[in-house]
């Protein structure tokens, strides 16, 4: 069950417990207890005085886009240009929707795999076992390093829109992180099965698998909690939200992000220049936030959980009363987070920095800022290291701090991370106009590993 502290928050949100008999060869696997529950904002806005905040906020958004509507009407004839630039976003959909189509089969596949590994196990002879398994460890470490080359060399080969590319990044990163969450999770029970005896060996049903890969989860369990039937009502509600939060980062975009920066390469820029456009894009960077957060954490995931009756939806917390990191870390997303504490955290602490919390948890900072890194190279398809440095030289030092809880530091909290969103979205958009207005002609691997708006702003 799940439990919080606010005055000294600990990492796991879930209670999780890891017992062994024989440490090496039989490790029970780590257990959350899921249970049926709506998500946060689905029950507060039950309240008619919060659904009446919730809807001064999109009146606030509808009466900014109608202003916006009217002067480009007014200046170009057009009124739907978010509609173009978001048409635009899903060029080569086609080459999107069949990559993902091919990869969730193979993904399907790793059950078939994972049983012939299981099965043959049980026939071979003690001293081939070993062998046996560190053959099919190293193939899966193949297989997923394979997975994440494929689907970078397909978006930069096909050269898939930013649409497009954010469909098969995320299949791709939500089908590693459930692969190794279904094979960490049942191998235990495999390589702690005494070979050659009468008691059968019991693996998982390819219907269970293939649940798992459809449900909003990240943990692997044979069965979970389900409500008795979809409300269609409340899944058509989700769908729209989601369509209206992907319409307000288009927006934003559009009127914000893209004009503040369109023009680098072409006209010259200093470190204060860019430095002003951050600060300008301040407020974007905050729309972004909330708007990702709507659509990332809790429509699409509720959408998915209604459509697969899935019952326990809790996929984040009250992460807008944090103060410090630490708290945020724990709350923003909560099912991503378990998937850290119980395969990162958790494996590092007992395996490899035996007892070391302060690295385990910088072992969780490093996988997630690579991620996090891989995801952002693919979408804008240029390297600018923002993610993981600030994983690694921010992020990680700021969480070990705990703050009180005051209005006045949740309120500077919120700001430093709309900032922190307007460091990220700025940077890899001058970046990615650099490329455009100020190419090279000659492409050297250094040429790849150095951001090009840094070249730019040297020579001038």
């Amino acid at each position: 069950m799940y439990f919080y502290n606010h005055d000294k928050p600990e990492l796991p949100v879930a209670k999780l417990t890891m017992t062994s008999k024989n440490q090496k060869n039989n490790i029970k696997p780590i257990e959350k207890q899921f249970k049926i529950r709506n998500s946060l904002l689905t029950d507060a806005f039950k309240n008619d005085n919060n659904r009446t905040v919730y809807n001064l906020f999109v009146l606030s958004f509808l009466c900014i886009y109608v202003n916006q509507a009217v002067r480009d009407y007014l200046n170009h004839g057009e009124v739907l240009a978010d509609l173009k630039l978001f048409k635009k976003s899903l060029d080569n959909v086609q080459a999107a929707l069949l990559t993902w189509a091919a990869h969730f089969c193979m993904t399907c596949l790793v059950y078939l795999f994972f049983k012939i590994w299981a099965e043959t196990r049980n026939y071979l002879r003690p001293q081939y076992t070993s062998l046996w398994d560190w053959s099919w460890l190293s193939t899966t470490v193949i297989y997923y390093i394979f997975s994440f080359v494929l689907i970078a060399y397909i978006t930069t080969a096909f050269q898939l829109a930013f649409m497009s590319t954010v469909l098969v990044t995320y299949q791709q990163t939500v089908s590693f992180l459930k692969v190794h969450s279904f094979i960490r999770n049942n191998s235990p029970k495999v390589i702690g099965h005494k070979i050659h005896s009468d008691d059968k060996l019991t693996l998982p049903k390819f219907s269970s698998y293939f649940y798992f890969l459809c449900a909003p989860t990240f943990l692997y369990r044979d069965a979970y909690p389900r409500t008795e039937k979809i409300n269609w009502k409340q899944a058509c509600y989700h769908l729209l939200e989601a369509i209206a939060a992907m319409f307000v980062m288009t927006f934003v975009a559009r009127t914000l992000i893209i004009p503040s920066v369109q023009d680098f390469g072409k006209v010259e820029y200093t470190v204060e220049k860019i430095f002003l456009r951050i600060i300008q894009n301040t407020i974007g960077g905050c729309v972004y936030l909330f708007a990702g957060f709507v659509f990332f954490l809790h429509s699409t995931p509720n959408l998915v959980a209604e459509l697969t009756t899935f019952g326990d939806r809790f996929f984040y917390d009250d992460w807008w009363t944090c103060t410090d990191y630490y708290g945020w870390f724990q709350k923003w997303n909560t099912w991503v987070k378990d998937w850290l504490y119980c395969y990162i955290f958790k494996d590092c602490r007992d395996y490899i920095f035996i007892g070391n919390l302060v690295m385990a948890k910088f072992a969780v900072f490093v996988f997630s800022g690579v991620l996090h890194e891989w995801i952002a190279s693919c979408l804008f398809g240029i390297f600018v290291p923002v993610c993981f440095l600030k994983m690694i030289f921010v992020a990680f030092p700021v969480c070990l701090l705990s703050l009180p809880k005051t209005a006045v530091l949740n309120l500077i909290f919120l700001f430093s991370l709309s900032f922190g969103m307007s460091i990220f979205c700025t940077t890899y958009s001058i970046e990615y106009f650099a490329k455009i207005n100020a190419p090279l002609e000659n492409y050297t691997f250094t040429d790849y590993l150095i951001p090009r708006f840094l070249s730019c702003i040297i020579s001038k």
